[in-house]
């Protein structure tokens, strides 16, 4: 997709990490030595802000039905969390259902394959800590 003033957006899909998100292990922390996952989404459907910078994004499954809330301490102003449902597409920013630049709540379905991206605003790589918290788990 190209944007009114030239420049060609893209919609993924990201190349998964290796960690997989879930409510007993809901954490991870990068530094600014983390290697970059990859940079092939710019636009998503639930934020209007260009993301041209690099993005992370770790797979979760939920085992129930219920609300999350992804939290980012301390982010760089240019990081952004983004929830995406995969859709039978992977990891698409078309199917994006929520973001925040620190907090992002939503109800989520049990069984369902879910994308948690973290991508800048900015050409930039930052170090960062996520945490996943589920209301139905402890």
């Amino acid at each position: 997709k190209c944007l009114d003033w030239g420049k060609c957006a893209r919609f993924g899909p990201c190349k998964p990490s290796s960690t997989t998100m879930t409510c007993a292990e809901s954490s991870v922390s990068s530094d600014n030595g983390m290697p970059i996952n990859s940079d092939v989404m710019d636009v998503y459907s639930c934020d209007p802000t260009l993301a041209h910078g690099p993005e992370k994004a770790f797979s979760f499954i939920p085992d129930q039905s219920g609300g999350i809330t992804i939290s980012m301490s301390d982010p760089p102003s240019f990081l952004n969390i983004y929830l995406i449902e995969d859709k039978g597409d992977g990891c698409s920013s078309n199917t994006c259902i929520a973001f925040d630049h620190k907090h992002v709540q939503a109800n989520v379905e049990a069984g369902k394959s879910y994308w948690i991206v973290v991508d800048a605003t900015e050409n930039k790589n930052a170090g960062f800590y996520l945490e996943l918290d589920c209301d139905w788990y402890p």
